[in-house]
């Protein structure tokens, strides 16, 4: 008889490899046997993916029901895992709304999660509400409509910040009209992140006459889509720790500090 070697490996290494899958594949696993029957429960990584998630055949082409079953299915596992939580990861197209996104970000909080990753066509006004993740180091926000800017972040442990097309709701512009809101970075934008080491900037507002003030910031990443036109922005650096720089699509006026041996890639 064969021996399940895979099964004698302890739950330290198991719980790295389930890691690696959509959860919901990792959770199924609980049907393999005894052994594996609870393994999931302390997988160190939570990754809701939508558009990799196992879906029934049943529910397949039915654009409600799937939103259902992921729905009911992220509530199960929040609901009952046990362990720490190193990285939460939640994707989903738009028509989810916002309370899914809303509770991965009040269980991130509550459960002291490291790495936070977002992705969801929605509008959401508590993205930013993200003050008690004292412990958060990674954040990654892509395609999420808000009504507040960067300015918001009070993350004293943040290390690594990756932003991409991200715009304020429409009509929330200063004059008034309609349209996305362009934000502009300014010296107060990165007061509440003390430890930003990495900051990665796609298709972000409106980069025109923006201040970037970060004393510990080591990598900046600027880009846009390469079908937008490019750009020639005024940009001023207030980072005297900056190791490596990246334009793309972007060429932009440089001021501010630069020093010795500093890297531009």
């Amino acid at each position: 008889m064969d021996v399940d070697r895979i099964s004698l490996l302890p739950d330290s290494l198991l719980h790295h490899i389930l890691s690696s899958l959509n959860t919901k594949l990792a959770v199924q696993t609980c049907v393999l046997s005894k052994r594996w029957r609870s393994v999931w429960f302390r997988i160190p990584t939570l990754n809701f993916d939508f558009d990799s998630y196992p879906f029934e055949e049943s529910t397949r082409n039915n654009p409600k029901s799937k939103e259902k079953s992921f729905k009911r299915f992220i509530f199960k596992v929040m609901s009952e895992h046990r362990g720490y939580i190193q990285k939460l990861s939640y994707s989903s197209p738009r028509f989810h709304g916002m309370n899914v996104m809303t509770l991965s970000i009040c269980y991130a909080q509550c459960h002291n999660v490291k790495e936070l990753y977002i992705t969801a066509d929605s509008y959401d006004s508590t993205i930013w509400c993200l003050s008690a993740c004292d412990f958060l180091t990674v954040l990654k926000v892509s395609h999420v409509l808000v009504y507040h800017d960067l300015g918001s972040l009070v993350l004293p442990c943040l290390r690594i910040l990756v932003v991409e097309s991200l715009w304020k709701k429409p009509g929330y512009d200063d004059d008034g009209g309609g349209g996305y809101g362009r934000e502009q970075l300014n010296e107060e934008t990165f007061l509440g992140c003390p430890n930003l080491e990495c900051l990665t900037l796609i298709n972000y507002g409106d980069l025109e006459s923006t201040c970037i003030s970060a004393p510990t910031l080591e990598s900046l990443e600027i880009g846009a889509s390469s079908h937008w036109e490019l750009t020639f922005p005024k940009l001023k650096l207030c980072t005297p720790n900056l190791k490596r720089a990246k334009f793309e699509n972007v060429l932009p006026f440089l001021r501010g500090m630069a020093h010795v041996g500093q890297r531009w890639g």
